[in-house]
């Protein structure tokens, strides 16, 4: 075994932990550490130092490949072996469950049928398991209880009818239904049938002159009798025949009506009125006679054909009616018989209106009884873990898109923590992203009580109040790439604030100046004013935004803060710039102005960037057209008459792996667990045919090539200016420790962010642009922001403008304006706290943006 690399601790063997030895995925150089379990350790370092290989590539593909090997063989005779990830030893690791940044962001349902907070937050499956079991239909028509009905049933309602009260029992006959009527009429005669009431009067069957009509029914009497003198066993026999020759129907004929229910519709016979009364043993309205599906699960998912509106087909709009509510399931995307099953008078959509505080309540009123106490527990401690996470202002019908990022990243983590599973390993991908530091010590105590519950957290983090929480801390580095991969530190927080080899403890330590110091310090340029915003929860909300400046939009997470940038200010300048009808957005304002000072505006959002595995950052900015180009110019290529396109993984005709299609992975979905993705075994995750791989470029191939990071590949290809000029690009936004071959599906939002960022830094165009971002700081170690901040000064002083959503107290104490939105979240905020300079925020006390400024200034003057 290799000597353990600097800061290894192996001091303590009677600590349960995970022992990690000669770790080399990616850029980690023969890592040598204890993982203790039953803590949450907290992985920090700067972007690209390691980080991800350590916490997913290696802790969690080691334990998933490893429950893997716990199936039969029949069931992994389905499934190739998965690699080990490359290491010496890795022992000790229990069962892994893991939560990456990017999963419930870019899931690929279409934005028409998305999911919902109920659904992400797995509430949803086990409330249509409680609205199958104790749901009662109601017809929406008659407002009655639909429910099947026995003879037993039947009979308790006679029952129910005054003292010698005469009654008639009798099934609905269709002539012709089955055959001729007088082959129908010999079989009831057959049968001991005597009676029938056709056309209102009553005939007897054997009688010549009777004839079953050849249109319209006709009721068989099977028995007549009177409450006075009842036999319980003769009218259950006779129910139970109406419904066995009625297929599942019966009819009552009651001379008085019962005395506690609604009398029946008068039916004449023989010049008398008698109260009829219909029973079905399905879930038929006695009433009205319409028809309802019995109640399961798959009837209350809109995903579901079984469940879903047949005019909208669960969008919840018709996009033929402009994308108005849908008139047939008024927006609730499910069918009328999903609509008609209630519990307490609510019924599936309606409750999931209702904030989650208020579900809460509404399930602790319900008496089910102890066959449920496991199904409402399940509901109840979900319920109660996204309280804990501070977004029970949500409804669970809130659709994904109208959530912010930190919403999003809580209802994920509920999904995850609410598994109560022991013993096992969770790896999380920034927890704290998308959160107001007021929300950070909520995901924090989440995080510890699931820590309790005997199971061990791996967090990824750059944040300093995770950070500090860690039991125990990791830190890589002590740069990116092939400069990182080293462990540089291993301990706990008091001794990371004494390390001195530590880049998180030079930030840490750093002093930070007491006085904030704009980004551009230039008076703004001009403004954009929105007036009467109310979207979401934008409470009427007026608003200006300063042009040529760096503005940004803080506030606690759920204040309104995607609402107001991205839904409302970005929709609403596209419709005025593009000047085009079908752009307008629903109205949620009552004016706009300023928006001729502006050319353009680009909302540079995180949503996923590429669609495919084969959709790398090199593609994305063009990078591959013209390293595709150097290696077709080689003498090898040249005599084998090789051309730019063979090598491209992107073309059917190209040289591309056929069996992965040049993704260089082969996807198994395994039905009963989360696809699995495996390196294809054909190229061995090149994604190219051995032929191309034999053409070198001073001497790496293509596939060579595109492993190497934007900061390798910068003095790879010395002397290719145009290309060069690009890989500077993604340097300057912080993406150098990125490899250039990297699947975007694989990126953090944040990433995706600066990625498109990126295209825009070398731009010639002359055209005055507002930059709309939310959160560019995600994924960027605190030492790293500092490139950001280089990017959004270039654009300020070429005359453009920013505003920036943002948590991040290193960039919104440099801006030149603050919008702070709320003072709290859901139907507690959307309105404005305070707007200004960051000193000025920093004095309003009803600010909680202001107190976390506060707090850095107060802690920065003691630390000097």
């Amino acid at each position: 075994m290799t000597e353990p690399s600097p800061g290894a601790s192996f001091e303590n063997p009677d600590t349960p932990a995970v022992q990690l030895r000669g770790v080399r995925v990616h850029n980690l150089k023969n890592i040598q550490l204890n993982l203790p379990l039953h803590q949450l350790v907290t992985i920090c370092g700067i972007s690209g130092s390691g980080k991800t290989s350590l916490a997913f590539d290696t802790l969690y593909a080691e334990g998933q490949r490893r429950y893997l090997e716990t199936l039969s063989p029949a069931a992994r005779q389905f499934i190739h072996q998965l690699p080990k990830p490359d290491a010496d030893q890795i022992t000790g690791i229990p069962p892994t469950i893991a939560l990456k940044q990017n999963v419930g962001r870019h899931a690929s349902t279409s934005k028409s049928r998305e999911p919902t907070v109920g659904i992400e937050s797995g509430i949803q499956s086990y409330l249509r398991l409680l609205f199958t079991s104790l749901g009662l239909v109601i017809c929406p028509k008659c407002q009655i209880p639909v429910t099947p009905q026995s003879p037993e049933s039947v009979l308790a309602f006679i029952k129910t009818l005054p003292e010698s009260t005469r009654f008639q029992i009798c099934f609905p006959l269709v002539p012709g239904s089955v055959n001729s009527t007088e082959k129908l009429l010999k079989e009831l005669i057959q049968q001991g049938m005597t009676r029938a009431i056709i056309d209102q009067q009553t005939c007897k069957l054997d009688d010549p002159d009777t004839q079953l009509p050849d249109a319209g029914p006709c009721l068989i009497v099977l028995d007549r009798l009177s409450t006075g003198k009842m036999d319980d066993q003769r009218i259950l026999e006779s129910v139970e025949l109406a419904f066995e020759e009625s297929a599942g129907s019966a009819v009552l004929l009651t001379a008085d009506p019962p005395a506690s229910q609604t009398p029946g519709p008068l039916f004449p016979v023989d010049q008398t009125d008698w109260h009829r009364f219909d029973f079905f043993n399905s879930l038929i309205c006695s009433q009205c006679q319409q028809s309802f599906l019995s109640p399961e699960p798959q009837l209350f998912n809109f995903f579901s054909q079984t469940g879903t509106c047949p005019v909208c087909q669960g969008t919840g709009s018709d996009p033929q009616l402009g994308e108005r509510v849908c008139p047939a399931c008024q927006g609730s995307r499910l069918n009328p018989t999903a609509l008609a099953v209630r519990i307490q008078d609510v019924n599936i959509h309606e409750l999931g209106q209702q904030p989650i505080q208020d579900i809460a309540s509404w399930l602790g009123a319900l008496d089910a009884g102890p066959a449920f106490s496991s199904l409402i527990r399940e509901i109840s401690e979900r319920l109660t873990t996204l309280e804990a996470l501070g977004i029970s202002y949500l409804t669970l019908n809130r659709r994904r898109s109208t959530l912010s990022s930190g919403e999003l990243q809580r209802i994920a983590l509920t999904a995850v923590l609410s598994s109560n599973l022991v013993n096992t390993l969770y790896v999380l991908d920034e927890p704290s992203s998308g959160l107001h530091s007021a929300d950070r010590q909520r995901v924090i105590s989440v995080l510890r009580q699931l820590r309790d519950l005997n199971n061990s957290l791996v967090i990824v983090e750059h944040d300093a109040e995770f950070i500090c929480a860690a039991d125990h801390i990791i830190e890589l580095g002590p740069g990116a790439g092939k400069a990182g991969g080293e462990l540089v530190f291993q301990g706990t927080f008091s001794e990371l604030q004494q390390s001195a080899g530590s880049p998180t403890s030079q930030f840490l330590k750093a002093s930070h100046s007491s006085e904030f110091q704009p980004l551009s310090g230039k008076p703004a340029s001009g403004a954009i004013s929105l007036r009467g915003c109310t979207r979401n929860n934008l409470q009427n909300l007026s608003v200006t935004f300063p042009l040529g400046q760096l503005c940004v939009v803080t506030g606690i997470s759920g204040s309104g803060k995607s609402s107001l940038v991205e839904q409302t200010l970005f929709s609403s300048l596209v419709a005025e710039l593009t000047a085009d009808p079908a752009s307008k957005p629903d109205t949620c304002y009552e004016s706009l102005t300023g928006a001729d000072q502006i050319d353009e505006v680009v909302l540079l959002d995180q949503a996923l960037t590429g669609q495919t595995p084969r959709s790398i950052p090199a593609t994305y900015l063009n990078l591959f057209d013209e390293i595709r180009s150097i290696f077709a110019q080689t003498a090898d290529a040249r005599l084998r008459n090789l051309t730019a396109k063979d090598f491209s993984f992107n073309s059917k005709n190209g040289g591309r792996c056929p069996e992965c299609k040049g993704t260089g992975f082969i996807e198994i979905d395994l039905q009963f667990l989360a696809d699995l993705t495996m390196v294809c075994q054909s190229c061995h995750g090149q994604r190219y045919q051995r032929e191309l791989l034999e053409i070198k470029y001073r001497k790496l191939n293509i596939a060579e090539v595109l492993e190497m990071t934007v900061d390798e590949a910068f003095p790879f290809f010395r002397g290719q200016a145009a290309l060069q000029k690009k890989l500077k690009q993604l340097k300057d936004v912080g993406l150098g420790y990125i490899p250039l071959g990297q699947p975007l599906p694989s990126l953090s939002g944040g990433e995706c962010q600066r990625l498109k960022l990126a295209a825009y830094l070398t731009t010639s165009s002359r055209k005055r642009t507002l930059f709309l971002m939310n959160e560019p700081s995600r994924g960027l170690h605190p030492l790293d922001i500092q490139y950001l901040l280089n990017c959004f000064e270039y654009l300020l002083t070429a005359g453009h403008s920013l505003i920036l959503i943002e948590h991040n107290l290193q960039l919104i104490q440099v801006a030149d304006h603050i919008i702070d939105l709320g003072p709290g979240a859901g139907d507690q905020g959307g309105q404005i706290v305070v707007t200004g300079t960051p000193a000025e925020v920093a004095e309003n006390s009803a600010s909680l943006t202001g107190a976390a400024l506060r707090q850095l200034v107060s802690g920065n003057e003691s630390e000097s």
